[in-house]
């Protein structure tokens, strides 16, 4: 009796299977690499596994470019009447960053063609607002005691504003596959703000911690956070440069 071949024939009924699981996982779990510009709202670069060919997640990290923030800040203007409000928003984007967090389904199995999805946006961002254009023009409030203690401190008429933005886009795209493994695609929909946490900082922690001056500055914050969360919203239109192992 042959033990060699009994024993190869036996190893490869009991590896068999785990080798067509292996297969089959390879098959249908595909994992990429991004590159993402869409204006006017984030460009950046991140990972994403598509499952089943129809089924994606990402995961990308990028900014708002100051170009793009002004684009909604026009928006706001448009939408709301009030030209003081881009002032607002663009304070709320400045020097920020972005977790791009995706969900998409694929209509064509090929994971070419049509798909639509959402996109969650976490925003960190900290800048400057000044008082006169941003905070006085939108608010409506009387900040001249404000004023007047940071000229006799020798600063600046602005204040510290450091947000935390929750954004969502919902978004139709069409795939092209080129060669390679390489495919692009392009990507329109529409963003807006849903929650703003905006915290504002004068630099006087004995204005700060007056009765008055806390209240100003906690009214001011949740009129801010409004206004950014009513008006923050712009249609979208970007493409995707994605690479799959």
């Amino acid at each position: 009796m042959n033990f060699k071949l009994i024993f190869c024939l036996i190893s490869f009924e009991l590896f068999l299977p785990i080798f067509v699981v292996a297969k089959t996982i390879e098959n249908k779990f595909n994992f990429s690499t991004e590159l993402e510009i869409k204006a006017p709202l984030f460009v950046g670069a991140g990972f994403s596994l598509t499952a089943y060919d129809h089924y994606k997640v990402g995961l990308k990290y990028g900014i708002t470019p100051e170009v793009f923030y002004q684009i909604i800040g026009d928006a706001s203007v448009e939408f709301s009447g009030n030209e003081s409000y881009d002032e607002v928003v663009e304070a709320a984007f400045q020097n920020n960053n972005l977790i791009q967090l995706s969900l998409q389904y694929n209509f064509s199995p090929l994971d070419i063609g049509w798909s639509m999805g959402m996109n969650t946006y976490g925003l960190m961002s900290d800048g400057r607002a000044e008082i006169d254009d941003v905070l006085g023009a939108s608010t409506g409030k009387d900040y001249s005691g404000l004023k007047n203690l940071l000229i006799l401190a020798g600063r600046d008429r602005s204040v510290l504003i450091d947000s935390q933005l929750i954004i969502s886009e919902i978004f139709a795209t069409y795939k092209w596959d080129l060669q390679n493994n390489l495919k692009i695609d392009l990507t329109f929909g529409i963003a807006k703000v849903m929650s703003a946490d905006i915290n504002l900082k004068t630099g006087l922690p004995a204005f700060e911690a007056s009765p008055g001056g806390n209240q100003l500055m906690r009214d001011s914050e949740s009129d801010l956070e409004d206004i950014v969360i009513k008006y923050g919203i712009s249609p979208t239109i970007g493409g995707n440069l994605i690479y799959t192992f």
